[in-house]
C-alpha cells in the first residue's frame, strides 16, 4: 500500500531514513551523522513542509519512501524534484519503488508541475533503470558530486516532462 506520510508516521520515517542514509550514504545529501543529530522537531518539520512524502507499507510496517519537493519561486514553480527514494532491502523487487515514483508523478500532475527532476549516483543501476523505465531522460552527469568517506561519486541527472 502507498500513502501520504504525516505526523503519525514520524517514528517510522525517522528510522527508515536513518537506515537509508547509513546503508547508502552516496545516494543522499544528508549523511548518517547529520541525520542522527537531527532533532525530532526538525524531522517533523520536514514531514510537514515537503510538498509530498509517500510511504510504501507492508501491513503496518513502513518499508519505502519517496518525496516530492516543488520549487518555491515564481519562475521555477513549474519544476519539482523527486528525492529520498529508498526501499528497505528486505522489501525490494516487489514494485514499491515503482509505485512510489508513479505516485509522485501522479501528484505532480495535479499541482501543475510540468517538469520532474531526479538524481542518483552513476553506480546505482537499479534506480537508473527504474527512472528510465518511467520516462525520465538523462540530461547530464556531475562528476565528483558527492564525497563519502574519501570516495567521490558522480551523479546522473534525470528529467521528465509531464
Amino acid at each position: 500500500m502507498i500513502r501520504v506520510l504525516g505526523s503519525a508516521d514520524l517514528d517510522g520515517f525517522t528510522e527508515l531514513r536513518r537506515a537509508a542514509v547509513t546503508d547508502h550514504p552516496g545516494e543522499f545529501g544528508t549523511g548518517g551523522e547529520d541525520w542522527s543529530s537531527a532533532s525530532r522537531e526538525k524531522i517533523a518539520h520536514l514531514l510537514a513542509t515537503a510538498t509530498l512524502i509517500l510511504g510504501a507499507f507492508e501491513g503496518q510496517q513502513l518499508v519505502g519512501m519517496a518525496g516530492l519537493l516543488r520549487e518555491p519561486k515564481q519562475h521555477t514553480r513549474h519544476k519539482a524534484a523527486v528525492w529520498g527514494l529508498y526501499v528497505d532491502p528486505a522489501s525490494r523487487r516487489r514494485g514499491h519503488a515503482r509505485a512510489l515514483v508513479t505516485g509522485l508523478v501522479e501528484h505532480a500532475r495535479t499541482i501543475d508541475v510540468e517538469i520532474l527532476r531526479a538524481v542518483t549516483s552513476t553506480e546505482n543501476a537499479a534506480t537508473i533503470g527504474l527512472l528510465g523505465s518511467l520516462g525520465f531522460e538523462e540530461f547530464g552527469v556531475e562528476p565528483r558530486a558527492r564525497k563519502v568517506d574519501g570516495h567521490y561519486l558522480d551523479q546522473v541527472m534525470f528529467r521528465r516532462e509531464l
